[in-house]
């Protein structure tokens, strides 16, 4: 998720540019036949996908799924918020136009025109199948060239979960992460993901009680053992 957890206390989702995505077919104008015509077969074009007046923000529906764990918390060192389905968003300042809406996986993906009623979506919600296990939901924003960054409202957060690497690698982020779990989430139920000790497979552990002070001593005392290491 793009969220920076150091100013979790705020909620806060970034708004990339496509073309900081790590698929450069991703939001490609090509997906619109009109914008095909000033380009000729078989040229090499560096970005097809700088959108500056939208900005992206996203989110997968499958929180147990080992490459999302592996690629985008770089190996279990970072952590999951899980949000409510519909959530609020709080400041809509610089914004025309935000919605939310699921990706669509092919792997022949054609071009539309713009006449169609797609087109305005098309291009930012279509992906090549390789990218299928993502799951993945969009935030899509309207925005001025000044916009990078949303709120939204942090009573929707429905639960922590920390990869099984975290506190070993982030020792020096874990007391200021937790203390503004522990002030300002202290009913969300926390929980820590690994390897299951018997099959192959994740294994979604709840922390006792889901309380800051039993699970960080839940952690510190059978972090190696949780998972059957």
């Amino acid at each position: 998720m793009n969220i920076i957890w150091m100013q979790l206390k705020m909620v806060i989702f970034f708004l990339s540019n496509p073309k900081e995505f790590n698929d450069p077919f991703d939001c490609s104008r090509n997906f619109i036949i009109e914008n095909r015509k000033d380009f000729i077969d078989g040229d090499y074009i560096p970005s097809l996908n700088n959108v500056k007046n939208c900005g992206i923000s996203c989110f997968t529906e499958n929180g147990l799924n080992p490459l999302m764990w592996g690629h985008y918390t770089k190996s279990y060192q970072g952590f999951t918020i899980k949000l409510k389905s519909k959530f609020e968003i709080l400041n809509r300042k610089d914004i025309n136009n935000a919605k939310i809406i699921k990706v669509i996986y092919s792997n022949n993906p054609n071009p539309i025109e713009k006449s169609h009623p797609l087109s305005s979506d098309y291009q930012f919600i279509v992906k090549l199948k390789d990218w299928e296990y993502e799951n993945e939901y969009r935030l899509i924003v309207e925005k001025d060239n000044n916009l990078n960054k949303i709120f939204y409202n942090k009573a929707n957060v429905e639960e922590f979960c920390f990869g099984y690497n975290f506190l070993e690698y982030n020792l020096s982020l874990r007391t200021e992460l937790l203390k503004i779990i522990e002030t300002d989430y202290p009913d969300i139920p926390i929980y820590t993901v690994g390897p299951d000790a018997r099959e192959f497979k994740l294994n979604k552990v709840r922390l006792i009680k889901g309380t800051v002070e039993d699970g960080l001593e839940l952690i510190e005392k059978r972090f190696k053992n949780l998972f059957g290491f």
